[in-house]
């Protein structure tokens, strides 16, 4: 019979165990294999090191067994009746549910969400095709081609993360990276806080200042100065960029940018309900 033998503690007693005759690898089994031993105390058997490995014709008496436990093995064969049980009950319909919600893409389904990109890809004045046939078009690619065109879009090279077996992540961090740098060139950006502690922004509010800089809005059109900007919370960047973006100037926006939140959001609404008056006469 084979046996195994284990230390609890480095420099402990070697404690031996049997390897039933069924035991998957035992084959494989030597100095430095893993195996599920039972620990005193415990009602599951726990992993540990083998030290060595050996035969023995006669086998002490009371000789423990490595493996998985009865109660472990019990455990696993309730998991899988219950996992039949429920083949198109509760659980079935809420991994097809949520299987469906794989094919969404911004609370859209996947051939709306590409008619829409292609869209905006004609309006930006690119063309996609060249991209396409890259290996873009997968529903995987349709988020990185998003964020191609946004770079492309402001003049940039895509060089740097033009590749679509790049992560979405590292392929949007590139583009960021690039307009930051370019916005800082063009003195679009202020210090950040460990530049000057005093004026600098943090991370937060350098990221409302870049999606408003994507979206041809500048920091230097919000009514403040750029120097004034660190006073302004990310929210409040945000709602400054939103009734930018509504038509709003730097001049209407001021008087209401230290009110906060609820108020510029009172404002770009009055703004919008008295524009579309407005165009309806």
């Amino acid at each position: 019979m084979k046996m195994v033998f284990i230390k609890f503690k480095p420099d402990g007693k070697e404690y031996g165990f049997g390897v039933p005759e069924d035991y998957k690898g035992s084959a494989g089994l030597k100095s430095g294999s893993w195996v599920r031993v039972p620990v005193p105390g415990c009602r599951k058997k726990m992993l540990r090191v083998v030290v060595r490995v050996a035969e023995t014709a006669t086998p002490p008496e009371g000789l423990k067994m490595i493996g998985y436990s009865g109660r472990q093995i019990a455990q696993t064969a309730n998991k899988k009746a219950r996992r039949a049980a429920h083949q198109g009950g509760i659980i079935y319909l809420a991994k097809k549910a949520k299987a469906e919600k794989r094919a969404m893409l911004g609370g859209r389904p996947i051939d709306l969400a590409w008619e829409a990109e292609k869209a905006a890809w004609i309006e930006d004045d690119l063309d996609i095709e060249p991209y396409l046939a890259k290996g873009y078009n997968t529903d995987e690619g349709l988020p990185k081609l998003t964020e191609l065109r946004l770079g492309m879009r402001m003049g940039f090279d895509e060089s740097s993360y033009d590749d679509p077996t790049l992560p979405l992540h590292i392929i949007r961090k590139r583009r960021v990276h690039q307009l930051r740098d370019w916005a800082r060139e063009q003195g679009l950006l202020p210090p950040m806080y460990y530049e000057d502690p005093v004026h600098g922004i943090d991370k937060e509010q350098l990221r409302e200042l870049l999606i408003g800089i994507a979206n041809g809005i500048m920091p230097d059109t919000y009514g403040l100065k750029l120097i004034k900007l660190h006073k302004c919370g990310p929210r409040v960047l945000r709602e400054m960029r939103l009734c930018r973006e509504a038509g709003m100037t730097g001049k209407e926006i001021r008087p209401y940018w230290a009110l906060g939140v609820k108020k510029l959001q009172e404002v770009r609404t009055a703004f919008l309900a008295e524009k579309e008056t407005d165009g309806g006469q």
